[in-house]
């Protein structure tokens, strides 16, 4: 990672390399009661039943937006003073999935709020009930923010938009607890189906990145297919100040500052080249997990889905057996 924010350089191999960590235990009760009370502080029912997969920052209301920008950071804080350093914050919301379906989020990387050249955003995703495949638990692809080096906004395709049922096959469920955290590289290839079950499935989220990061956006006249990307420098606060998220998200932000243009070129894969990027980038054996209950670092297996999927995960850990493990 470049100008890494994460203090033991096992988590930080592993976020370079795969994209994400799981922290058991990352919340204690006392936080996850006040995210809990802060949820219920005020709970807009409309626009959640309007979309029934909702983010706070989908709201119309500002100041709530913002508290949740001042809460939220202040009561993961205490946690993520153990893992990171450093560090600032440049967004919090509250994703919530309504009972019954029609709540899935499509295969998507978050948008680019950086220069990831230099800056990595790192998204703290942390379940406030246990989180499955049926509620919609998130689905990863480990490594896959390494298999394209590009800039990410909701007006540009993505390389593997064409080819969206092929690239879901190799997703990954991650289920864990309510008060563990999933860290992630925003620019990770991830997903979440529905809710099927009768009870909602809440997260409290927040993303941060290193404390000199300047926070941009990418712009692209979407009616000009040959316009370049303009970049805009926007406050660390932009993400609770822009008001078209879900409506307009390709409208152009009042605020920032433009600082250039670059030019942008799509590009696309086909199924056969994606597959080679995840032969040559995708570990889908093991992941890191670490414990704050026992202060443990340790390799995990993944569920092994499918006659297939065990033996190849049989063979790997035959492969494994006699070699040394680094904690």
């Amino acid at each position: 990672m470049n100008n890494n924010i994460i203090r033991d350089a096992r988590l930080e191999k592993a976020m370079d390399t795969d994209g994400f960590f799981v922290v058991k235990s990352f919340l204690n009760t006392e936080q996850l009661t006040a995210l809990e009370n802060l949820y219920n502080e005020y709970r807009p029912t409309d626009e959640i039943n309007k979309y029934r997969f909702y983010a706070s920052t989908f709201s119309t209301n500002l100041a709530y937006r913002q508290r949740l920008k001042e809460q939220i950071p202040h009561i993961f804080k205490p946690s993520l003073e153990k893992l990171f350093a450093g560090y600032k914050f440049i967004g919090a919301n509250f994703i919530l999935k309504i009972p019954g379906g029609n709540s899935r989020l499509e295969i998507h990387q978050d948008t680019s709020l950086l220069d990831e050249s230099l800056f990595t955003p790192v998204n703290v995703w942390c379940p406030m009930t246990n989180v499955t495949v049926e509620n919609g638990t998130l689905y990863l692809l480990p490594g896959s923010h390494r298999f394209f080096n590009s800039i990410r906004i909701p007006a540009i395709k993505y390389p593997y938009e064409d080819i969206f049922q092929h690239v879901l096959s190799h997703l990954i469920p991650i289920e864990v607890n309510r008060g563990d955290a999933v860290i992630f590289n925003s620019g990770i290839i991830h997903y979440s189906p529905d809710n099927q079950t009768n009870r909602e499935r809440l997260v409290a989220d927040t993303c941060i990145t290193h404390q000199n990061a300047q926070v941009r956006i990418y712009h692209k006249d979407i009616d000009n297919p040959d316009s370049p990307l303009e970049i805009i420098n926007q406050d660390d606060d932009f993400l609770e100040k822009f008001l078209y998220f879900r409506e307009n998200i390709f409208a152009r932000p009042e605020e920032g500052t433009t600082i250039g243009f670059i030019p942008y070129s799509h590009k696309t894969v086909n199924e056969a080249e994606f597959d080679a990027l995840v032969h040559k980038l995708t570990n889908k054996y093991t992941f890191r997990q670490y414990n704050f209950a026992g202060d443990e670092l340790k390799t995990v297996y993944f569920p092994a889905l499918g006659g297939v999927a065990k033996l190849q995960q049989l063979a790997h850990k035959v492969m494994h057996m006699f070699q040394p493990q680094n904690a």
